[in-house]
């Protein structure tokens, strides 16, 4: 089904801006925070006016209230239902008894397991917001709860205790691509904050490297085949040929992402040569990474 393919782009391209970002913020001095998995939730009785709210509007409003529990950027993916409790195990063992084993009962909804009328069958409204980004901690979810009548859950710490990677992230993301809301002509999620278009930059780069043999980690080459005897020869290891002469390396084209930070307004040098960098990141609120701190790789 197409919506795999999708969402696993999707989730690809999310991994790839938050880790990217987080090394760009890292090389000019500056902690974003650790990535963190963490889902926002509002009353019943907002659904409707939240639904009210222009795609722009909502948005700006999830931003505004994740930067206020402690995330500095991130993106947000919106999900209006949830499967209905009733139908949660059935559809898990309906999935086994067809011998998929996907983690995420969202494929059987797919699937049309349960072969019900509609999707629409298998859900209940329960709007909610994904965030995945840079999360310290500034407001706990009671507080947070009592100020804007939303909670907060930090789902990264529930099942990790730990901070997310490039490869969680992405599965994170691929996931939540799966069953999310969309709006025709609009991208079906958005980056705020730290990793908004105004604050970061990415450079795209086609490169090409030396293709190298999964068995042995030797260059591997292009090796002109025009007769059977050819064939069977290398097949069994009885042809040999001069590479350096004949043959031409196999490479293979890769396209890299490069991200940096955009300059504090005014400034025309780069931000980490320009001494009006710390008192950007004192305004802003960021945390200075010492100059020893090294970049961590996973």
């Amino acid at each position: 089904m197409c919506y795999h393919s999708s969402a696993s782009r999707g989730g690809e391209r999310i991994a790839d801006r938050l880790y990217g970002g987080y090394l760009a913020y890292r090389s000019i001095g500056i902690d974003p925070g650790p990535m963190n998995h963490l889902v926002f939730s509002m009353p019943s009785s907002e659904y409707e006016s939240f639904e009210d709210l222009s795609l722009r509007d909502q948005r700006r409003l999830i931003s505004k209230y994740a930067k206020m529990v402690g995330v500095s950027g991130g993106v947000s993916i919106i999900h209006p239902k949830r499967i209905k409790d009733e139908y949660k195990v059935p559809v898990g063992l309906a999935l086994q008894d067809l011998g998929v084993d996907t983690g995420s009962l969202w494929e059987g909804v797919h699937l049309n397991a349960l072969d019900l009328d509609s999707w629409l069958d298998y859900t209940t409204e329960g709007l909610h917001i994904h965030v995945v980004g840079y999360f310290r901690i500034k407001m706990k979810s009671n507080d947070f709860e009592e100020l804007t009548g939303w909670t907060y859950k930090n789902i990264t710490w529930e099942k990790r205790h730990k901070p997310e990677d490039k490869e969680s992230v992405r599965r994170i993301a691929s996931y939540l691509l799966t069953h999310h809301s969309i709006v025709k002509g609009k991208q079906s999620f958005s980056y705020f904050g730290l990793l908004s278009n105004g604050k970061l930059t990415k450079t795209t780069r086609t490169e090409r490297v030396d293709k190298e043999c999964p068995e042995c980690s030797s260059q591997m080459y292009k090796v002109s085949v025009n007769s059977e005897e050819r064939l069977q020869g290398l097949l069994d290891g009885t042809f040999r040929m001069c590479v350096d002469q004949f043959s031409i390396k196999s490479r293979l084209r890769t396209i890299r992402n490069y991200y940096d930070v955009r300059p504090p307004r005014g400034v025309k040098v780069s931000p980490k040569d320009d001494p009006r960098l710390r008192a950007w990141k004192v305004a802003h609120g960021y945390y200075v990474v010492p100059p020893e701190v090294g970049i961590p790789l996973t």
